[in-house]
């Protein structure tokens, strides 16, 4: 099993985090987020492709591009629309993990 999360993801996080810590330990936290996780860049085709999805939530809808382009089997979030509405398989962090827990 390999994690990703897109590289706008990345900068998300990076937003959020920086209100909590300082910047060694930000950094220091991403690159061991680096370990764990795959990044799957953002293009600009995606971008575009993104504008026709239909998805009201842009964000949502530029996720889901990337992940079918890099054949990712489930996204998992807490966004209670966007789990009714995408193509990949979306999943709740709670399904998710009862799923692997049968799986392996």
């Amino acid at each position: 099993m390999e994690g990703c999360i897109t590289a706008n993801g990345v900068t998300d996080i990076y937003y959020i985090a920086r209100k909590y810590l300082n910047q060694n330990d930000l950094r220091n936290t991403l690159r061991s987020l680096f370990k764990i996780f795959d990044i799957i860049d953002v293009f600009g085709a995606d971008c575009r492709k993104a504008l026709d999805f239909p998805l009201e939530d842009y964000e949502d809808a530029l996720l889901s591009v990337c992940s079918d382009r890099a054949a990712i089997d489930y996204i998992i979030t807490r966004d209670e629309e966007f789990l009714h509405q995408a193509k990949t398989k979306v999943i709740a962090p709670a399904g998710f993990l009862k799923l692997i827990d049968t799986e392996y």
